[in-house]
């Protein structure tokens, strides 16, 4: 039984092997028009980048004009107590 399916084994990669399927190049282009496009990440990751940096700057103005508006109303303060003590 072993060597049936050896010597049916060898027969099938034998006629396997020299065996070539036809193909049509304009077939190939054809099926390339049909499946889906690609979408392009590049746009979407630079879109991202650009909306992070806006929202580190905002954050970062933000940030910085209150604390100048807490140390003028601290200075301000100081001042007053200073004037009263």
């Amino acid at each position: 039984m072993q060597q049936d399916i050896s010597s049916l084994e060898k027969h099938i990669k034998k006629e396997l092997s020299n065996h070539k399927v036809p193909y049509d190049s304009k077939s190939w282009k054809s099926l390339k028009t049909k499946l889906p496009k690609k979408h392009s990440y590049k746009n979407w990751y630079w879109a991202a980048a650009i909306i992070v940096g806006i929202l580190g700057v905002s954050a970062y103005l933000f940030e910085n004009n209150t604390i100048q508006r807490n140390n003028k109303n601290t200075l301000a303060i100081n001042r007053t107590k200073k004037t009263v003590a």
